[in-house]
């Protein structure tokens, strides 16, 4: 468990210091290149889902349980074997992009202001 720790917690810093600047300012990707990145609306599409409005969860963002789901898997997956997860992060990690750039091509209001 130490190790896992270890290896994780620079992301979960990162991912702390995310959340504190786009409360206090917004999104930083957006507010330096005029559009959302390739998450956003996930905060929003969790949100939803907790509210049980999943229509509005999958507007937000379609990969909504997947991110959840994959990092969950991912963790656990490193627990039992380290490295073993890999190919499921760069699974995601095209999917995301895939439906990013589908998004900007469609000029998704989510991810254009």
């Amino acid at each position: 468990m130490k190790r896992l720790w270890r290896r994780f917690w620079p992301w979960l810093v990162l991912l702390a210091a995310a959340v504190g600047l786009s409360l206090l300012w917004g999104c930083p990707i957006r507010q330096l290149a005029g559009i959302g990145c390739p998450l956003c609306g996930i905060s929003r599409a969790l949100l939803a889902a907790v509210r049980l409005d999943f229509s509005a969860a999958f507007r937000y963002h379609p990969l909504w349980p997947v991110l959840p789901s994959a990092l969950i898997a991912a963790a656990l997956m490193e627990r039992k074997r380290p490295g073993s997860a890999k190919p499921l992060g760069l699974t995601v990690l095209f999917l995301t992009l895939a439906v990013y750039a589908v998004r900007l091509y469609l000029r998704d209001p989510v991810v254009f202001p």
